[in-house]
Parts: C-alpha cells; structure tokens; sequence
C-alpha cells in the first residue's frame, strides 16, 4: 500500500475540531468517512450540516462554502501542479478536502508527465534523459537541485510558512521537493510555547492562549478577541484575503492571537496558473506571466524581448550609459518594455565632479567640471562657448553630416557640446531618405526609401 501525504486543501486555517488525528481516509469506493454525507452533515446528525454555508470554519468543518475564495473556501478541484502525485478531491460542501498521492508504478500508457522512481524509459516513456540539477525546472519538477538557494525555482531546503499554527514538512526527494502544512489543531500542539492558541482552547489547556480570551474585549498581548462577532472591531479572523493575487493569504495563529499576512509571492512557477506574474518572471519560467514576452520576437506592446541576444536588433537594453557626461542615464519598466531614458543635467553641482559642466555653470565655483567659457579649449572640455568658431574649438551649431543613414544629433550643453552620428539600421514605413539594409526582404517591401533606390 501506498503511502499516501495528506495536506488539507487549504493551508493555514486552522480546523476547529480538537482532534490528535487527520481526517479519516475515504473508503475505498471514495465516499466520505463515518457516514458524513455530501452536503456536509454527518448520518448521524453530530457533523457540521447546521453550520455550513455561514461564512465561517464552525467545529467539525475543514471549509465553508460561503467562502468564496482564499484561506477557508472549500475546494472545487485539486491540483499541486506536480505530475509525479494523483490529485483527488474527496467529499463535498463543508467537509471537501484534497488527496495527494504519490505516483510510484511506472505506466507505460499513456504519458502523464511523471517518471517514478526506478523507472526507465523502457517501462515509462515519461522517462527521458534526467533533466534533475541542470539548473531548469522542467516539466514534472517542483524544482531543481542547482538552482541557488533564494532564487525562484529552488529546492527547499527547510520549510517554515510564518504560521505557528501549523506543522510544516518537507517532502519529497531531488527535484520534486516541496514544502507541505496541516493545521494545528489539539490543544497543547507541538508542546508548551509553541506560539499557537488553536481555535476552542483556553489558556486552561494550552499555555499560548491568553488568560482573558473570549472575556469581549482586545486586551494587552491579544491581536482580537474570540467573543467578539465577526466584522466587528476587534473580532478574530477566519479567513484572509487581500484580493491580490501576488500575495500568499495567511491566517497566522489562533484563538485571540489569530492574524492575517500577506506574504508577496516571488517565485516563479511554470505549472500553476494564479493569476500571478512575480518580478522577474517570464511566459518561460511563469504560467500568468504575458506569453509574448521571451519568445524571441518583438510583438506588439513590447519594446524589446528579453531572449533575443545582446547586439540583435529587438534585443533588451544591458546598459543604459550613453558615453554623455551631461545626461542623466535610466532604465526605464522592466522585461520586454524595457527602455533607456537619458535626462539633461541642468543644475550646477559646486561639491561633486562627474565630467559634466551645466549651461550657466561657466565658473570654477559653481561647479568644479567647469572651465567653460574662458575662450581656451581646456582639457576636459569638448568646445568652449566663448569661442565663435566650431573648426577652432568653437561649440557646434549643427550636426548635419549630409549622410541619410544618421540620425545627426547635439548632444550636451555648455563646454560639453558635442556632434553625434548614429548609425540607421532600422527599416521604417516613412520616407526619411535612408535605407538601412537593401538586401534585406522585408525592407524593400516596408521602406519607400529602399523601394525608389532599386527603380
């Protein structure tokens, strides 16, 4: 028989019921366990039937079906995006909870994603060449062994939630480690000071819980107080949620200590749809993030594609250091809208010497970078303002080389003005008198220029 790792379908809300066990398993045909029935009542009239569908977690329940979403709603389908687990949901309304099952046999037919232990590609054709610590998580990973600690992907290698109201474990072996928490629901939990006051316990039978809880009232030490009615000030939580879909919805202890958090979610994960794109993930490594962006084409809304190589035209900017002392260099947004902006520096700065020398800024005193404007071509100093003419160190009035393929600008200010010519390499639809590349196709179909020059 298989060993089986039962995690309640939802993590960090503590169950009401003081009990030393988990849930009974189904029985074999997967009806629910000791005559409760499908609506959430028990055959026997003891289960959570009267109280199911008022908004909260009552003793004998492990969900509310008037909870709609987040910590204490009632699951409609299991699935931990892990292909190597059977995914079951079993019973329904306030007693509906999930069941994991390890895949352990090898299936020849047909493919599921998992590869068991033991298994090769002979008896399993989800079997291939070992994909585990080569540094990507690959479908039917939780993980992978050479991922660095603290980046997304990661194997853990210990597993702690910030609930002290639940026992964490990890599970697992190499690449399809993860991390698993049941609620804490005895009285006394993992032992005295634990930090956790299940729900129905009183500082008689568990040490955390606060001497004054359920007196009405939020006293000294408590975050709430049991007595007190739901939605009321000072009334203690049942459920968390912030509408978020980037934040991981806590319910942090118990009884009066009980408290929401609101952890930022900031790993990447290919294979559970959230509703989620943390920073720094792609359509590759996140299955919410936008699925254009990494696909080595510049599509529209994209002003670049982070897996197109440095140097090839639509790729993302590395650097944004324009070589111009006088401008101020930015990224600007993020992944495939990515951009560079370079600001004028305007304002002297008389007490740091960054190369550049403001207009007006044309005394030593004002800023230290400036020299400017004494008729003498200093080093340092690109043209001197003073002097009428550009062939003699005079500063530029225009930057027109006569080439159509540049674009001709006046870069800097004061002594720091200067030519540059930058290169066209980009075919465009409007007539501009330069075409970039005449053996490229698609510019002798979009620029008109490329078109006249070949008639």
């Amino acid at each position: 028989m298989y060993q089986r790792l039962w995690v309640v379908a939802i993590l960090g809300v503590a169950w009401s019921a003081c009990s030393t066990t988990l849930p009974t398993l189904p029985s074999s045909d997967g009806s629910p366990p000791d005559g409760r029935q499908t609506d959430g009542s028990s055959s026997d009239g003891t289960g959570p039937g009267p109280g199911c569908g008022n908004g909260r977690v009552d003793p004998g329940e492990l969900c509310d079906t008037a909870i709609t979403n987040g910590a204490g709603s009632c699951p409609k389908r299991c699935d931990d995006g892990q292909s190597c687990t059977a995914d079951a949901l079993h019973g329904s309304a306030c007693a509906a909870l999930c069941e994991f099952t390890p895949i352990t046999r090898c299936a020849a037919d047909p493919p599921d994603g998992c590869c068991p232990a033991g298994c090769s590609p002979g008896s399993d054709p989800d079997c291939g060449k070992p994909t585990c610590g080569n540094g990507d998580v690959d479908p039917g990973e939780a993980c992978d062994l050479a991922i660095p600690q603290g980046m997304p992907g990661a194997c853990p290698q210990r597993c702690n939630d910030g609930n002290d109201c639940t026992q964490d474990l990890l599970t697992g072996t190499d690449c399809q480690q993860v991390c698993a928490s049941t609620a804490i629901t005895q009285c006394g939990g993992k032992g005295p000071s634990d930090g956790c006051c299940p729900p129905g316990c009183t500082n008689a039978t568990d040490a955390d819980c606060s001497t004054t809880c359920g007196n009405g009232k939020v006293d000294p030490g408590e975050s709430c107080d049991t007595a007190i009615p739901p939605n009321g000030p000072g009334a203690c939580p049942t459920a968390c949620r912030d509408d978020s879909p980037c934040t991981k919805d806590v319910l942090t202890g118990g009884g009066c200590d009980a408290s929401c958090s609101f952890q930022p979610i900031l790993a990447c994960d290919p294979g559970v749809r959230d509703g989620c794109c943390p920073p720094g993930c792609t359509s590759l490594t996140d299955a919410d993030c936008t699925k254009t962006c990494g696909n080595s084409v510049l599509d529209s809304g994209e002003t670049c594609d982070i897996a197109i190589p440095s140097g090839v035209q639509g790729s993302c900017p590395r650097s944004c250091d324009d070589g111009v002392s006088c401008t101020q260099d930015r990224f600007n947004g993020s992944d495939c809208t990515l951009t560079c902006s370079h600001s004028p520096i305007t304002a002297c700065n008389p007490n740091d010497r960054d190369g550049c020398c403001p207009a007006g800024c044309a005394t030593a005193d004002r800023d230290p970078d400036c020299l400017c404007g004494n008729g003498i071509l200093e080093p340092g100093e690109k043209c001197d303002v003073a002097i009428k003419d550009p062939q003699r160190g005079g500063c530029p009035i225009s930057c027109d080389d006569g080439q159509g393929c540049t674009v001709d600008q006046l870069i800097g200010a004061g002594c720091d003005q200067h030519c540059a010519h930058q290169p066209i390499t980009v075919c465009k639809t409007i007539a501009d008198g330069c075409c970039p590349n005449p053996a490229d196709p698609l510019c002798m179909i979009s620029d008109p220029d490329c078109t006249i020059s070949t008639r």
